[in-house]
């Protein structure tokens, strides 16, 4: 588990789980919202990942 450092933000995470990237937001201490499942040669910018939807 990563924090995803191109945001700059501690709320984002990045999780590998098989070929896949989960990259979530940690909203509360009960709430997380999934931002992209992604595969992991995929080449994400920072401004390509939804938030705040």
């Amino acid at each position: 588990m990563g924090f995803y450092a191109k945001l700059n933000e501690d709320a984002i995470r990045e999780l590998g789980l098989y070929s896949y990237r989960i990259l979530y937001e940690i909203k509360s201490d009960d709430l997380i919202e999934v931002l992209a499942v992604i595969h992991k040669r995929r080449h994400l910018e920072a401004e390509e990942i939804p938030r705040g939807q």
